[in-house]
């Protein structure tokens, strides 16, 4: 019983805080025009939204390379299974990417498919960076990988075809 008081009188406790006293009006209205300078008052705020952060982040062009990317990776990776499944000296070349192509299709396009929206992603943040130069240069990225997917894909054409 002793231990129920004790808590009830701490949780009382923590919970009581000092009461300001009551002030005249007059004294308010003294303090509240003092503390907010005139020339502030006159000036309305006004907010300009940056050049970087005007329009979409996304827009066609960056749903087509986003598409490009997307089918030269599925096109690629179903032919190297291809390659892997008609070629039995084959191996995969990418040293990053054989370990997944060993694992199966299904962790492969997986990964690839995370790794791709990653890219996307990474290219949406840097069409609306603060740097200019970084604008300008966002679809690069997306842009060397669906053309190394693309040579792979045409390597992988012609592999194992004896």
């Amino acid at each position: 019983m002793t231990r129920v008081v004790v808590v009830v009188a701490l949780l009382v406790a923590g919970t009581a805080h000092a009461q300001p006293t009551p002030m005249p009006l007059a004294a308010t209205e003294a303090l509240n025009s003092m503390s907010r300078p005139m020339a502030m008052a006159a000036v309305p705020a006004v907010v300009v939204r940056p050049e970087h952060r005007r329009g979409r982040r996304t827009d066609a062009k960056f749903w087509w390379l986003g598409a490009a990317l997307n089918t030269a990776m599925l096109l690629d990776t179903k032919s190297t299974f291809d390659v892997m499944a008609r070629c039995a000296r084959c191996a995969e070349g990418n040293p990053l990417v054989a370990p997944l192509i060993d694992r199966g299709p299904v962790v492969a396009y997986a990964v690839a498919e995370a790794f791709d929206l990653g890219v996307m992603t990474l290219a949406a943040r840097m069409r609306h960076a603060e740097r200019r130069s970084v604008r300008r240069l966002w679809w690069v990225v997306p842009a060397a990988l669906t053309a190394a997917h693309a040579v792979a894909y045409r390597h992988n054409l012609g592999v194992g075809r004896d």
